[in-house]
């Protein structure tokens, strides 16, 4: 028993008709392209974590060294 015939995109003693071809082919190309998306997006909103936790780590840097200055000169 195929894959196609356990789906149920054939019937006994009929031809492949045009319709699951059609809807396999679409399967075919759109789900490895949102997998693409999917591991695109993870990475991106990987990235953007990480310059947000360095602007931050940055901006807490520069409020430190302000606070220190300020202090000092008192």
């Amino acid at each position: 028993m195929t894959v196609i015939s356990r789906l149920g995109l054939r019937l006994p003693g009929r031809r492949f008709t045009i319709f699951p071809k059609i809807i396999i082919a679409l399967l075919v190309v759109i789900v490895p392209m949102d997998i693409l998306n999917l591991l695109m997006n993870q990475s991106g909103v990987r990235t953007v974590r990480q310059e947000i936790l360095q602007s931050s780590a940055s901006s807490v840097h520069f409020y430190l060294s302000s606070l220190e200055t300020e202090m000092n000169k008192s």
